[in-house]
């Protein structure tokens, strides 16, 4: 079992997939911690770029606000 969950979790697509279903304040604060390869993954994924609000979602007619920034 372990050996799976190795290769799901060093698979970026599947990985992606995960930490798009977190919460921001998870991905932001601890997640991009655990190691490099899911640092790298964070900082360079357009997906979970667009999730983080750190690149504009194009697709969206009005712009998102960032709910950890809403007041």
């Amino acid at each position: 079992m372990a050996s799976a969950q190795n290769t799901a979790l060093t698979t970026v697509e599947i990985l992606e997939n995960i930490l798009l279903d977190l919460d921001l304040k998870s991905v932001l604060t601890s997640i991009q911690h655990v190691c490099h390869l899911w640092q790298d993954l964070i900082s360079t994924s357009p997906s979970l770029q667009r999730h983080l609000f750190f690149e504009r979602d194009w697709y969206w007619k009005h712009k998102q606000r960032n709910p950890l920034l809403a007041t």
